[in-house]
């Protein structure tokens, strides 16, 4: 659902041959970086924030159930609920 500008930075991670938990679970790659900058470019910082949301969170199919539910995710990381 991202805009082609947005999308291109982003890759998803190759699924393993087998049979993994891991496989459905949407993962982002991260890409190295080389400057003290490039943790903080898009392509760095989406995988990373993106990566450890739960599940539920990153099979929404619309976007105002994805950013109720993110909203909700956040608040409870911020104040420990």
């Amino acid at each position: 659902m991202a805009p082609e500008y947005l999308s291109c930075l982003l890759s998803r991670k190759e699924e393993a041959a087998y049979q993994l938990r891991s496989n459905s679970s949407h993962i982002l790659v991260v890409p190295r970086f080389f400057t003290k900058f490039g943790e903080r470019s898009f392509a760095v910082a989406g995988p990373r924030l993106w990566n450890p949301l739960p599940l539920e969170i990153k099979e929404c199919s619309s976007l105002t159930n994805f950013k109720c539910k993110l909203k909700t995710y956040f608040f409870k990381q911020a104040f420990n609920v």
